[in-house]
């Protein structure tokens, strides 16, 4: 096996290399996975319930009462 070898350096350097293994070393772990890509829809639903429920907040806490 062609594992990669890495040197530790610095002020306290491990003189010595290690092996890394390698499900760690493999490239398809180096790329983050895609963030879910939400439809359109949710973004602006959810828009219309913030707003609403922060209107009725603002409405509700002039009115004693209310």
């Amino acid at each position: 096996m062609n594992r990669p070898e890495y040197r530790l350096r610095g002020q306290f350097a491990s003189r010595h290399t290690y092996m890394v293994p390698e499900e760690l070393a493999s490239p398809l772990r180096a790329e983050p996975a895609p963030a879910p890509q939400l439809p359109r829809w949710y973004s602006v639903a959810l828009f219309l319930f913030m707003s609403s429920a922060t209107i009725f907040a603002m409405c509700a806490m002039g009115r004693p009462g209310a």
